[in-house]
């Protein structure tokens, strides 16, 4: 059976943790998760204990030590990536992720933040950064708003003001700041350079996402990554649960004059 290396750090996290590296071996052993050391000289031996050497591949960013202790080294497969990109964010955003039960759809959810965050809507002219959102599902109308970060508020109900957390109930994404082995780790997995923070908000308070509200966030970010910025464009995004059911929605910009 070949198992995937990988590493996050030097953490700054908790005591245990500060100054050091978590490594992870993938499939595992199930009493050894992970392992927190200063190099992996220091814990390649614990991993030995139920493990070929020869079955181990580990990822690019240890190649210097692991070619050094006789390690294959090979890309990071798409589940390894995930496990990083989920382990990462979890240690970035505790309790974020807590409810939602489909880790495909936060893969999917962290893709979408980054490629909205790569066209820069923040950049936008002012009256192109509101939106309008038309979800297939039946249900109004939302309005959605760029905000600064780039972030995403999709308000329940028209009014509030989605640059103020305490001012609108609705869904929400920003980019929150996170540590330098955390935004590494979600760069090797997703591409990403900061870490998406997604949120219901109900008067002014941050609560955890379910599935359904990560599927309607991701599906609304791709349709605002897809938009043309022009009057009258329009654009789509959709996004799967686990089981076949799933998210889709039409943006388009509310705004009617041209951009200048």
């Amino acid at each position: 059976m070949t198992h995937r290396l990988f590493a996050i750090g030097p953490l700054n996290g908790t005591d245990a943790a500060r100054g050091r590296i978590a490594y992870f071996l993938f499939p595992g052993l199930p009493e050894q998760p992970s392992i927190f050391g200063n190099g992996l000289a220091e814990v390649l031996p614990r991993f030995l204990a139920g493990v070929d050497p020869a079955d181990i591949l580990a990822e690019p960013a240890l190649k210097e030590d692991a070619t050094a202790l006789g390690l294959a080294v090979a890309p990071l497969d798409g589940a390894t990536r995930s496990l990083l990109g989920g382990i990462a964010l979890d240690i970035a955003l505790p309790g974020a992720f807590a409810e939602v039960r489909d880790d495909a759809l936060i893969d999917a959810f962290a893709e979408a933040a980054r490629d909205y965050a790569a066209v820069r809507p923040e950049t936008w002219a002012e009256p192109f950064r509101t939106l309008r959102l038309d979800w297939d599902a039946a249900g109004p109308t939302q309005t959605a708003r760029v905000t600064q970060g780039p972030g995403l508020a999709i308000l329940d109900a028209d009014g509030g003001d989605p640059d103020d957390p305490a001012a609108f109930d609705g869904l929400g994404m920003v980019f929150a700041p996170g540590e330098a082995a955390l935004c590494d780790a979600l760069g090797r997995a997703y591409g990403l350079n900061a870490v998406p923070e997604p949120f219901r908000l109900r008067a002014g308070e941050k609560q955890p996402v379910d599935d359904p509200d990560l599927a309607c966030l991701t599906a609304a970010l791709m349709a605002v990554a897809a938009l043309p910025l022009r009057p009258g464009a329009t654009s789509r995004g959709a996004a799967e649960m686990d089981g076949g059911t799933g998210c889709a929605v039409t943006a388009r910009h509310a705004a009617t004059v041209q951009n200048r």
